[in-house]
């Protein structure tokens, strides 16, 4: 829950994303924290995978969201048919291979909403349940906000 309703990997995982072409500027990634890109691909005008020479892009990963940025004087190739899978970026995100590597106020919250769901287990519940407002706040900071 916490990481479909946040946008993180808590551990470490391998992500593709999938783009029906390159972008005019930059790609945004939005799964965080993004630790390296294994590789950026696309499809050629025969439909087979190409790869882009990590020489040709600039990966920032401070930015928020991280992104992938054109190296000076590049440009990405040309995709010549628009298709969902035309251009397949993967990357591994996440804080680290165990659980001591998220972030105290992340596994906070987890810990919280395992209490609170464990006390109200029930389908349904005649009693109005309230939201602790400290809660929220231990993971806001993960929260991407598109201006």
């Amino acid at each position: 829950m916490v990481e479909a309703n946040y946008a993180i990997a808590c551990i470490t995982q391998t992500w593709k994303l999938r783009l029906e072409q390159f972008p005019c500027n930059d790609i945004e990634i939005e799964k965080r924290p993004v630790q390296s890109i294994t590789s950026v691909k696309y499809l050629d005008a025969s439909a087979v995978l190409q790869t882009v020479t990590s020489t040709e892009y600039i990966v920032d990963l401070k930015h928020r969201p991280p992104r992938i940025v054109l190296a000076p004087g590049k440009s990405w190739p040309s995709v010549p048919n628009i298709r969902p899978d035309a251009v397949v970026i993967e990357f591994k995100a996440g804080y680290g291979d165990t659980a001591s590597t998220v972030p105290a106020n992340i596994r906070n919250f987890i810990l919280i909403k395992i209490a609170d769901f464990y006390e109200q287990r029930e389908s349904y519940s005649q009693n109005k349940m309230q939201m602790v407002d400290f809660t929220e706040g231990l993971i806001a900071s993960e929260r991407l906000y598109n201006l």
